[in-house]
């Protein structure tokens, strides 16, 4: 009997201890009220609950900076996530899309076969000496060149090119576009440019439908361009062109180059002269500007930049400060036949790469040809105009003396 009394006691004892432990203990332990308690992997109150999943770590410096997360974040701090977040990082950049191109002139000397294998190397040497810039070239290409390509390559010149003749190869190999060109923007006998596309095609697969130089204020070539034309040579081929570049003045031929197009920007022309820089979505024919189009190679003191690299410069700063109206900027480093040609004039156009660089490195500066820049107007700016003619250009900005 004492025994049974006893346990039962015992008992008693229990149950009062466990019934007062649930009014709770002000000296029981919190996740969190001692230094290191959430970042030290120990559930501390015990609890289940382990560090900053622990309510007592809710307002935890370690538990509310630094997260890893991949979607849909809107905190500004200390975030690595790449979807969804509407954090402060800096906006996308608008760059300025900048074409390299280079004219190979009507020539009788490129249809003379004997000396062929060295035209061709010119190029080639050209090709492969620029190619660590990494710019994708608008090669435009008058018709002498094209027939020499045609008609005086031989298995023995395509030895060193894979098989290839010149054109094909710098188009596989550099990520050339082949344009049709002539010289001076105007049709002369006794070719055209439907003549020139024509025989183009004939030589490369890489060539383009992009009018490499035409006259910007001739009302007649412009309704032939837009509305197609059969060649002069070859009547039954008719070429009607879907991008033009490069407009110049009708006095270019004969060397005055004042009239020549200097605006940036791409839209559709709604026709020659007064009509020129307004935009008509209704034509076919994209124009792809040029922006400031001849390079001041002779070192003239009176001009406005000291090089085309300077008014790019320049248009970049407006851009990011707001002073143009957004849009696609373009502008064209436009090489002459004589430089590319001439390795001696290698440093001269590298010193305008080297200069170009640190605008390619940050984004700001995008290359490419002047099909692919009328391509991305279409797809990625929803062929909106954007008309910047060079008289827009402040003159205090200038960097000739």
């Amino acid at each position: 009997m004492k025994s049974a009394k006893l346990w039962m006691l015992l008992l008693a004892c229990l149950l009062l201890g466990v019934l007062s432990g649930c009014d709770g203990d002000e000296d029981a332990a919190i996740e969190g009220d001692g230094p290191g308690e959430c970042d030290d992997g120990v559930d501390n109150d015990q609890d289940g609950s382990t560090d900053c999943d622990d309510p007592g770590c809710a307002t935890a410096a370690d538990c509310t900076t630094g997260d890893d997360d991949t979607t849909g974040d809107d905190d500004t701090t200390g975030d690595d996530d790449t979807t969804g977040d509407d954090d402060t990082s800096a906006p996308a950049i608008t760059p300025v899309y900048v074409t390299v191109a280079g004219h190979i002139e009507d020539g009788v000397a490129y249809t003379e076969c004997p000396l062929w294998p060295g035209h061709r190397n010119d190029l080639l040497v050209f090709a492969e000496h620029f190619s660590t810039y990494g710019f994708r070239f608008s090669l435009q290409v008058d018709w002498e060149f094209f027939w020499g390509v045609v008609n005086c390559e031989t298995a023995s010149d395509r030895v060193s090119t894979g098989g290839l003749n010149v054109l094909d190869y710098v188009v596989q190999t550099y990520g050339y576009d082949i344009d049709p060109h002539k010289e001076g923007g105007t049709d002369k006998a006794p070719d055209n440019y439907a003549d020139v596309r024509a025989i183009g095609g004939q030589a490369t697969t890489g060539i383009t439908e992009v009018v490499g130089g035409f006259l910007w204020d001739d009302p007649v070539q412009f309704q032939v361009l837009e509305s197609g034309a059969p060649g002069w040579l070859d009547p039954s081929f008719v070429w009607q062109p879907e991008v033009l570049s490069l407009g110049v003045g009708t006095a270019h031929h004969n060397g005055n180059f004042s009239n020549d197009d200097r605006t940036s920007g791409v839209w559709r022309p709604a026709g020659a002269q007064s009509d020129f820089l307004t935009h008509d979505p209704a034509r076919d024919l994209v124009y792809v500007a040029p922006g400031l189009q001849h390079n001041n190679w002779s070192g003239n003191p009176n001009c406005a930049f000291q090089n085309v690299v300077d008014y790019i410069e320049v248009l970049v700063d407006y851009i990011e400060g707001g002073v143009v109206s957004p849009g696609l900027y373009t502008a064209s480093v436009a090489l002459p036949n004589n430089r590319m040609f001439s390795p001696a004039a290698f440093p001269e156009l590298e010193a305008l790469f080297d200069q170009l660089q640190p605008l390619v490195d940050s984004g700001r500066v995008v290359y490419a040809t002047y099909r692919e820049v009328a391509e991305i107007w279409q797809e990625s700016y929803d062929s909106q105009p954007t008309i910047f003619p060079f008289n827009q250009v402040d003159p205090a900005d200038y960097t000739c003396p």
